[in-house]
C-alpha cells in the first residue's frame, strides 16, 4: 500500500544510477549503497548534471555555466573545484581515489557509470 498518495510514475525516468549511487529526481534524494547522502542544492544539481551524461567530460566552465548565472574570470573554476571536492567527500568511499567523479586532467570532470 502506497503512503505517498501520489500516482505511481515510471521509476526509471526519475532515477539516475551509477554503480551503487542512486539519485531520485522526484524525491530530490541521493543514496550510496542504500545510505542517504545529504547534499546542498548546488551539489545535487552538479551530481544530476554529471549523472545525466555518464562518461561525458564537462569542463569547469561548462559546469559553471550550467549551474550558476554570474560570470567571473577565475571564480568559476575555483567554485566548481570546491563543489566537486565537497561532493566527493559526501559520495565517494575514498575521495582521494574517486570511484564516481573523475578528473580528466587539463579538461574537466566526468561521472563514471560502470
Amino acid at each position: 500500500m502506497s503512503h505517498s498518495g501520489a500516482p505511481d510514475a515510471p521509476a526509471s525516468q526519475n532515477i539516475l544510477t551509477a554503480g551503487d549511487l542512486e539519485i531520485d529526481l522526484s524525491a530530490h534524494t541521493v543514496t550510496v549503497g542504500g545510505k542517504p547522502v545529504h547534499l546542498t542544492a548546488k551539489e545535487f544539481e552538479l551530481l544530476v548534471l554529471l549523472s545525466r551524461y555518464p562518461n561525458r567530460v564537462f569542463t569547469s566552465r561548462q559546469i559553471f555555466d550550467n549551474l550558476w548565472d554570474s560570470y567571473g574570470i577565475d571564480e568559476d573554476v575555483r567554485t566548481v573545484m570546491v563543489h566537486i571536492s565537497n561532493l566527493r567527500k559526501k559520495i565517494e568511499p575514498n575521495p582521494e581515489k574517486p570511484r564516481y567523479i573523475h578528473t580528466v586532467r587539463g579538461v574537466g570532470y566526468k561521472l563514471v557509470s560502470g
